[in-house]
């Protein structure tokens, strides 16, 4: 992790005295703009102006939290801000001074100052994975960008191991994106094969398939059962002759069906349902979801057992 840089700095053009890392300073609407514009992160995400006009109505109503944290880093000696685009923007729209802690990161590299960003733009919100996909450096010729981001929303559920956890309980490192990302990185090659099996269906009809609950199940038996699993994943997707009581066919009624307001763990015992049928070679016509531990057969992923 990178370490908050504690010692004086050369004052930005914006700022009348010195300063120190962790300080507060009083930010007007013009010193708001020039840290904007001088102060550029290029990947920085676009504004979202909703949630910038509802800032700088807080502020006009007296409501505004003073002395929240803005961030930059410092690159070869010029300040990149990370962390506040929204409050200062709302600072420039309202014109009204608001205090600020100011913290200053030393980074040696622009992958640096990339991985600082990703620390403060967590999904969430407004910001999304889709919008921090550029930044993961997980998409390639193999695996992309849309793929990279329902493979980070499922690596929460494969990191609890598909058990069913209310917030509050799951691990930390379930919730931090670097841990989120190796993870990611470890799951990687079987995401390509997911990949492969949406491309072969109807793109109006997979949106499911893309879902958390159902791509972690998707992974799990890509990753353990590779060949068989490839045969129902693609075959589910496509849904082409299958017979009625095929699972992989009530697997895909069911998530043709389901309500948008379906939860994942929902979602993610249907698959299980399916696919432990497929693997007996048992015949199914409808997938239920009734709040068992999450099995998936072949694999390491036993629920309860």
């Amino acid at each position: 992790m990178l370490d908050s840089l504690k010692v004086p700095f050369t004052r930005p053009a914006y700022v009348s005295t010195d300063f120190r890392s962790g300080e507060s300073i009083l930010i007007g609407a013009e010193q708001a703009d020039q840290i904007i514009r001088e102060c550029c992160y290029e990947r920085q995400r676009r504004i979202n102006d909703d949630r910038a006009l509802g800032l700088a109505e807080a502020i006009e109503h007296g409501t505004f939290l003073p002395n929240t944290q803005i961030a930059f880093a410092l690159l070869h000696g010029r300040l990149i801000l990370v962390n506040g685009y929204h409050r200062l923007t709302a600072v420039s729209l309202c014109r009204q001074a608001q205090p600020f802690r100011v913290e200053i990161y030393p980074c040696a590299t622009a992958e640096d100052v990339d991985a600082l960003y990703l620390r403060f733009d967590q999904p969430g919100g407004v910001r999304t994975l889709t919008q921090l996909g550029a930044a993961l450096g997980l998409a390639d010729d193999k695996l992309r960008q849309g793929s990279v981001t329902w493979l980070m929303r499922a690596i929460p559920l494969l990191m609890m191991r598909l058990e069913r956890l209310p917030p509050l309980k799951r691990p930390r490192a379930s919730r931090d994106l670097d841990r989120k990302k190796e993870e990611a990185k470890l799951w990687k090659p079987w995401a390509v094969d997911y990949q492969s099996c949406l491309d072969g269906g109807i793109s109006s009809r997979t949106n499911r398939y893309r879902n958390a609950g159902v791509v972690a199940v998707a992974l799990v038996t890509l990753r353990y059962q590779n060949v068989m699993a490839k045969v129902f994943w693609a075959e589910s997707v496509r849904d082409n002759a299958l017979e009625s009581d095929d699972p992989r066919h009530a697997l895909h009624l069911h998530l043709a069906t389901a309500k948008r307001s379906t939860q994942e763990f929902a979602l993610a015992e249907a698959c299980c349902n399916a696919w432990n049928a497929f693997f007996r070679n048992r015949r199914l016509t409808i997938c239920k979801s009734l709040g068992h531990p999450l099995r998936v057969l072949g694999t390491p992923f036993k629920g309860d057992e």
